[in-house]
């Protein structure tokens, strides 16, 4: 039931009205169709916003502009975000990512409800689908994401007065999905890892925190040996069967990071592998000048390496992560040293100290005892066996 004001407006001028959620509407009669009235729906928070609407409607009419009607289906929506919006303006690989989600996942799902009629419910179904289908908590999470952003932009082109992807409930996250590494376990994991052709990306990994593509575009030139620092400027992303250089994630994810002895003794380690690898290839080595390259010299793939990183946690006996754990363990071992957390954002690339911190707020503390005395200590190294 919607609770109408009272008075009364003329003819084909539209009414306003309260509805049982407490937002006002405004329809407004657009005239007939093919024997079908066409109205258009307007929403806001208080009445004075959708009279101010309504009358920007009329004055539109009264000029001759067209004005759209709210048949605008979810499907339709996140077509025309990702085409107009998301395309021109992010990176391909986030651009594919959200399409990914939109035309497999929410599409199917929502995509003929009509944009104005979608409600928190019809969000919180289909929530409760994907998580009754054993998808993890961030898989959903990207899956809302993306709704989300295809719902702002509904918001700034007037479609909709609200977004009901902010109200909804999402499921507990899985313990398993924050596991990183322990202290221990990493340890183990470096010393499963001796010998192996990734031992040296490992140790960047798990004492720089950084994201694989970003560690699979870095390049010689990248390092500042005197400083012992890292720039990050460019990632290599594989899709569509090629590898793509670009720009790194965020603004914020073009960084220069310091290093710890013991990872710049891996990167001298694997300095001397890549010329010796160089050597051996002749004229079958394809020159990329990456620090981490496959063994004919470009960039490597994201099969070869978690292959790789599974027979080395095989052997040390260990659960399986995933190679971006170790980024996150990384991230738990800043945080659990004490390190600052904006020096920690910074290292990490994040855009904000809130998600740092957000991120990895689990961390215990009998770790952070463990790792009191810094990142050093805290892998065990010792640069005589490393």
């Amino acid at each position: 039931m919607t609770e109408r004001k009272r008075g009364k407006r003329g003819q084909n001028e539209g009414s306003i009205f309260k509805r049982a959620d407490g937002q006002w509407c405004a329809q407004v009669n657009l005239g007939y169709e093919d024997g079908r009235r066409k109205r258009k729906y307007l929403y806001g928070a208080t009445r004075t916003e959708v009279a101010k609407k309504m009358t920007k409607v009329h004055r539109d009419l009264q000029q001759g502009m067209p004005v759209r009607t709210g048949r605008v289906t979810v499907e339709t929506l996140l077509t025309r975000w990702l085409e107009d919006i998301v395309k021109p303006t992010l990176n391909t690989t986030t651009y594919l990512t959200y399409r990914q989600r939109a035309t497999t996942h929410l599409i199917p799902a929502l995509g003929r409800v009509v944009l104005e009629r979608l409600s928190v419910q019809d969000v919180q179904r289909f929530i409760a689908r994907q998580s009754a289908k054993g998808l993890a908590r961030n898989t959903i999470d990207g899956q809302i994401t993306t709704l989300k952003g295809a719902l702002s932009y509904a918001m700034r082109d007037n479609l909709i007065a609200r977004s009901v992807a902010t109200l909804v409930n999402l499921p507990a996250v899985d313990e398993r999905e924050k596991a990183t590494l322990s202290p221990d376990e990493a340890r183990r994991f470096l010393a499963a890892a001796r010998g192996n052709r990734m031992e040296n990306l490992f140790w960047l990994f798990l004492t720089t925190g950084l994201r694989l593509s970003e560690a699979r575009g870095l390049m010689w030139d990248d390092i500042d040996w005197a400083e012992g620092t890292l720039a990050v400027r460019r990632q290599i992303q594989q899709y569509e069967g090629a590898n793509h250089i670009g720009k790194p994630k965020s603004a914020s994810g073009n960084r220069v990071i310091p290093l710890a002895p013991v990872a710049i003794a891996a990167l001298r380690r694997q300095e001397g592998l890549v010329a010796e690898e160089r050597r051996q290839m002749g004229p079958r080595w394809q020159e990329w000048n990456l620090i981490f390259p496959s063994p004919v010299g470009k960039p490597f793939g994201d099969s070869t390496l978690k292959c790789t990183m599974d027979r080395v946690l095989n052997r040390a006996k260990m659960p399986h992560y995933s190679p971006h754990q170790l980024r996150h363990s990384a991230a738990t071992f800043m945080v659990a040293a004490n390190v600052n957390p904006k020096i920690a954002m910074d290292v990490l690339g994040h855009s904000t100290v809130e998600m740092t911190l957000k991120r990895y707020q689990h961390v215990t503390a009998p770790m952070r005892r463990t790792v009191a005395e810094g990142m050093e200590s805290l892998l065990g190294a010792d640069e005589s066996t490393a």
